[in-house]
């Protein structure tokens, strides 16, 4: 608060300089609508720009960005900035990573019709009982109970209308060991079959697999998932029974999952963490292994992050103990693309700005009307070639100066309005004398 002590000044005096200061203070947020409080809408603060590319006509745009962009901008995506050909910022909404997904699964139980030995191979047959006779019975995988004893066995399943006319469906298979375990067979397609044949081959030992469900599976999104697979760079370290696999992630792609390559038969617990040491959680158990058997490989070298990875680099530890070194051959991520949808006018051109670690994340009302949008199904926009400011380039961020920051705006607002009511003052103070 500004104190002016007005025991030297008469009381009109005194009326006229808080009316005058008042008026400063109110005038001076008014103009920084359009100057500091407001962003500056000037693409040299911006160190990297790329031109969209409309396609099509529509209210709504949209784009996913690319590589350039996760690079260039700051992690948070808190630099973007869509700007018109009139030099003004246009508001937009962020759709994060893959598509808001939904999985449901609907599961039918079934009964046993029929089990007949031939030769070596066992048949066992299921009927699938309905769970709305009104509705077709749907399916896209099988989940089988197994035995409690260690085995692999290849198996073929197939399905049927009514128990008597067959079509082979799949051929897979399945096995139990100490701690692993496979006992579902998923199909390319969705079929509506209500008989089930599975045909254990070579089952000398008669084992028995007594129950079967039949599994639909569908998932639904909210527009489509947007993903990609690339390569990325690494380097492996020996240390304390532990192979520290280090993975750069230069341009900090929103990384699902990562894929190892690898040979030869091992099982190992990991662990990952970031450059600063924060574990990264995984969905499922963290552990890797790969199994070869005469006719067939078991393994699972997936790691699935519950979120997605961005940090630039990530440990990935392998906890060895006293075996050797897992052979790694390569590495590959999945990775997703965020999407930006924003309104667009005819006629108008655009352009994606970024690269500014001063800008403030902004918040548009444009969020508040994302699932009515979304049904108009924006048009997909595409991101030209990038051009970098040169200014920028040289010497940091260009006209990017602290009287555009909030703090700095509030302390010309005040050293200005202190600075009148002193020279008012004395002014006053003379004309009295």
């Amino acid at each position: 608060m500004i104190t002016i002590h007005h025991s030297w000044l008469p009381k009109s005096s005194l009326i006229k300089v808080m009316v005058i200061t008042t008026l400063v203070i109110s005038l001076l947020p008014g103009l920084s609508s359009t100057g500091f409080a407001a962003e500056a809408a000037n693409p040299s603060n911006w160190r990297y720009a790329k031109p969209i590319e409309l396609q099509g006509s529509g209210k709504y745009g949209a784009l996913f960005l690319d590589d350039e962009v996760y690079k260039g901008a700051r992690e948070d995506l808190g630099d973007l900035r869509i700007m018109d050909d009139k030099g003004q910022f246009v508001p937009y909404y962020v759709d994060s990573g893959a598509a808001k997904a939904v999985d449901t699964q609907v599961v039918y139980k079934s009964n046993v019709t029929d089990t007949v030995k031939k030769n070596n191979d066992t048949l066992i047959d299921f009927r699938i009982s309905p769970i709305d006779a009104t509705k077709d019975i749907q399916g896209n995988g099988v989940v089988l109970s197994l035995p409690e004893q260690a085995f692999l066995k290849h198996l073929e399943l197939h399905g049927s209308y009514d128990g008597n006319q067959w079509e082979l469906l799949h051929k897979d298979y399945v096995y139990r060991t100490e701690q692993l375990e496979k006992n579902t067979v998923v199909l390319d397609k969705t079929v509506k079959f209500t008989y089930y044949r599975v045909k254990i081959i070579d089952n000398v030992e008669n084992l028995a697999f007594p129950q079967l469900q039949l599994i639909h599976r569908t998932r639904a999104t909210s527009w489509q998932e947007f993903a990609k697979t690339t390569s990325l760079p690494y380097d492996t370290k020996q240390e304390q029974g532990q192979t520290l696999l280090r993975v750069r992630n230069d341009n900090r792609l929103r990384i699902t999952k990562v894929q190892l390559e690898a040979q030869g038969s091992f099982r190992r617990s990991y662990t990952v963490q970031t450059a600063d040491g924060q574990d990264v959680s995984i969905e499922g158990k963290r552990e890797l292994y790969r199994l070869d058997f005469k006719d067939v490989q078991l393994q699972n070298t997936m790691i699935v992050g519950a979120v997605p990875i961005t940090s630039p680099a990530f440990t990935i530890k392998i906890n060895n103990q006293d075996n050797a070194p897992i052979q790694l051959t390569g590495l590959k991520v999945d990775y997703v693309l965020d999407k930006l949808v924003f309104e667009r006018q005819e006629g108008r051109t655009y352009q994606l700005v970024y690269g500014n670690s001063g800008a403030i994340k902004p918040s548009y009302d444009i969020s508040s009307f994302r699932t009515q949008i979304e049904q108009e199904n924006p048009t997909l926009a595409k991101l030209g070639v990038q051009t970098e400011a040169p200014e920028v380039a040289r010497g940091g961020q260009a006209n990017s100066s602290w009287f555009q920051t909030k703090v700095g705006f509030n302390m010309i607002i005040i050293a200005v309005s202190v600075l009148l009511a002193v020279i008012l003052g004395m002014k006053l103070s003379r004309s009295k004398r």
